[in-house]
């Protein structure tokens, strides 16, 4: 199964989901992550990020979304991988994964 993880990090961290919000104006604001770019901006960037990374995954079999996220962030990633697995999941880090759409 592949898991994406949404979460924002700060370019400092050397972790995958930084290419989700690559272009994205990640900063740290006492500790957390704080996106400055404008929401308008971003949804359009992440958008094709979220693009780009679907098109490298050659098992489409089953994707879970995760990561603390803006919501605007799961509905963009959302819209990418529905229709491109057959089944996805949502996982919110405190409760069991959770089958979200299925098809195919």
């Amino acid at each position: 199964m592949i898991v994406i993880s949404l979460a924002p990090v700060v370019p400092s961290d050397v972790i995958p989901q930084i290419r989700f919000w690559e272009g994205v104006t990640v900063i740290d604001v006492a500790g957390r992550p704080n996106i400055t770019t404008p929401a308008d901006d971003a949804v359009r960037i992440v958008g094709k990020n979220i693009r780009l990374l679907v098109d490298g995954i050659t098992d489409r079999t089953e994707v879970t979304l995760t990561g603390a996220a803006p919501v605007w962030a799961y509905l963009v990633a959302f819209h990418a991988v529905v229709h491109a697995f057959t089944r996805v999941y949502y996982n919110d880090g405190r409760n069991p994964t959770v089958l979200v759409a299925a098809h195919g």
